[in-house]
């Protein structure tokens, strides 16, 4: 797999990662070309969560880069209700 993309193939890794009976696990991340920002929040969750010790190893730079967006998100949203103004409405009927 080159691409790592979906939630719940963070989720199917730290499932098999949790099930191990190793104490520490190393990923390789070698010839992984793609992670998507949803792969890479579940991933850190997980990892987080999980009571293995987790290394990666062989991170190419945009892999990096993903996890530090992740990591340096907001966790809360700047936008409030007040910050918007309704210009018009109008019903739609059908």
């Amino acid at each position: 797999m080159k691409n790592l993309a979906l939630r719940s193939n963070a989720d199917m890794l730290f499932d098999s990662i949790d099930k191990s009976k190793e104490k520490k696990i190393i990923l390789d991340f070698r010839d992984i070309q793609f992670m998507s920002r949803s792969f890479a929040q579940q991933y850190l969750l997980r990892k987080k969560k999980s009571n293995k010790e987790v290394e990666e190893r062989n991170i190419e730079e945009n892999i990096t880069t993903m996890f530090e967006i992740v990591k340096n998100q907001k966790t809360k949203s700047q936008f409030r209700a007040k910050d918007f103004e309704v210009i018009e409405v109008t019903s739609i009927h059908i």
